[in-house]
């Protein structure tokens, strides 16, 4: 298996350097190859996307969902990483809602924030210290 960096992810993406696109290409065109993408690569990048190519967030959830449906290409949880573009998609802080799903999937009764939206986005599950 062959883990995915974010800067692998962002030129398949934004397709903005067509030797390192060709590159990529090449290397996701390997016969019986497997493909890894971290949870830290999804979330970085996100940021990239949404920070230095400033794209906006339905075009970050187009693209997303099309590296869920690559073939042979795995993730940490697949089902919580779906969840978390989907949440995402509705207006969700993307590193908010995997964190949620991800706490939730790993058997955690809530997930303690300081953080206002997020508790006010997922009330049954997150929790303000008092």
């Amino acid at each position: 298996m062959i883990s995915l960096d974010p800067n692998i992810i962002v030129r398949l993406l934004t397709r903005d350097d067509p030797a390192q696109v060709a590159a990529v290409e090449r290397l996701l065109d390997q016969p019986d190859a497997v493909f890894w993408i971290d949870d830290v690569a999804m979330l970085e990048t996100q940021w990239v996307l949404s920070r230095a190519y400033a794209w906006p967030r339905e075009t970050i959830v187009t693209a997303f969902n099309q590296l869920l449906s690559l073939p042979d290409t795995r993730f940490d949880d697949r089902e919580c990483m779906e969840q978390a573009v989907d949440a995402f998609a509705q207006g969700t802080d993307f590193a908010d809602a995997l964190l949620t799903y991800r706490s939730r999937a790993h058997g955690c009764d809530s997930l303690a924030s300081l953080d206002d939206a997020l508790c006010r986005r997922f009330p049954d599950f997150a929790r303000k210290p008092k």
